[in-house]
């Protein structure tokens, strides 16, 4: 058994990583709009109110729920527990998932150099990479107390995180 939910984790994990922000931007949105849609058919009045359905969405669906607004009427009720809670859920999920991701991936940018540093004017760039005279170079601009501050990037064609 254990081997079918590590299966089903990897292929979900997958599948998050692949999926756009617009697209979860968008599912979001749909699944907020037709949530807010059926409670209204419901006859959820109190949640009619854009401003208080956004935010009776975003409580009950991160289930944090502070219950000052909940689905009144018993088909209202089957609503948030069929369709909104565990796809609300889900979508959550997704949220955190690609924001973990997408801030791995600006930290991990930033470690290896991979940005745009056309903006920089007037810095030092060393060129090639030898643990230690490469290293030694940089310790010596350093320690230079008359130099003018400016950044140094280092040109390398391997793959490195920061030295």
């Amino acid at each position: 058994m254990p081997f079918i939910f590590k299966r089903l984790f990897l292929l979900v994990r997958n599948h998050i990583d692949q999926v756009s922000w617009q697209a979860v931007a968008i599912a979001t949105l749909l699944h907020m709009f037709l949530i807010w849609l059926l409670l209204g058919l419901a006859g959820e009045t109190v949640l009619s109110p854009v401003s208080t359905f956004v935010y009776y969405y975003i409580v009950t669906t991160s289930t944090v729920g502070y219950g000052d607004f909940s689905a009144s009427t018993d088909l209202g009720r089957w609503i948030v527990a069929i369709l909104q809670i565990p796809f609300g859920l889900a979508l959550f999920g997704v949220l955190l998932g690609k924001t973990g991701q997408t801030v791995t991936y600006l930290i991990r940018r930033a470690m290896t150099g991979d940005k745009n540093f056309s903006h920089f004017n007037n810095h030092i760039i060393i060129f090639g990479w030898h643990q230690i005279r490469t290293k030694k170079m940089i310790d010596y601009i350093l320690a230079d107390q008359k130099r003018m501050e400016r950044r140094i990037l280092l040109a390398v064609t391997e793959q490195m995180e920061h030295p």
